[in-house]
């Protein structure tokens, strides 16, 4: 580091430590736990509060600007919201073209060995029978909120306030990410590993 600026820093920083450090220390004082959400505070206003006296405290000593704070704000806002798209696309594209055609595939094989013990008969087939509708549903379900996710997806191109959509996409498209997934993994449970597209570790 330049010998100048670290000259000058350790000199602001002695001048200023009572003052930053009673800062800090109010800051510190704020139960910044969880809470509650409420409008422009979706982790409780206590958490709202910190970071409102953080920002305050960042403009006091000429860290950020609120012009900065805000745009940075908007920047990370920008990155979750593309990266859960993404990770929304690859799951869309995983169920679709992967997990529902083996589901379907495991299905109609067991209706097969269900229509064979039946023309035989004497044979008990309650496994392969619950299988189906177990398999079955698992598949209808993952359909469902696969084209739900797609609908919300699309519908988030119109809106152009980025935390808006970043709530969106926490709370809307997360969720239907999550129960897709585990409809997937009912499923994955029964499919054998030689039919399942992907590695399993069950």
């Amino acid at each position: 580091m330049n010998l100048q600026y670290d000259s000058q820093i350790r000199s602001w920083i002695q001048a200023h430590k009572e003052e930053t450090l009673e800062d800090l220390c109010s800051l510190c004082r704020i139960p910044s736990v969880r809470g509650e959400a409420e409008e422009n505070a979706p982790y409780g206003k206590e958490c709202a509060r910190a970071l409102k006296a953080a920002a305050a405290m960042f403009e006091k000593h000429g860290v950020f600007s609120k012009t900065e704070i805000n745009s940075r704000v908007d920047i990370i806002l920008e990155n979750y919201s593309k990266i859960i798209h993404i990770e929304a696309l690859t799951l869309l594209d995983m169920m679709t073209k992967e997990v529902v055609p083996a589901i379907s595939a495991y299905t109609d094989k067991l209706c097969t060995t269900l229509l064979n013990k039946n023309k035989i008969g004497g044979i008990n087939s309650d496994g392969e029978r619950e299988l189906i509708y177990r398999l079955s549903a698992a598949e209808k379900e993952i359909f469902a909120l696969a084209e739900e996710l797609k609908m919300t997806i699309s519908t988030l191109d119109n809106i152009t306030d980025v935390y808006d959509k970043a709530v969106i996409y926490h709370d809307k498209v997360l969720k239907l990410m999550d129960d897709i997934r585990k409809y997937a993994d009912s499923a994955e449970s029964v499919v054998p590993a030689s039919v399942w597209p992907y590695p399993s570790y069950g």
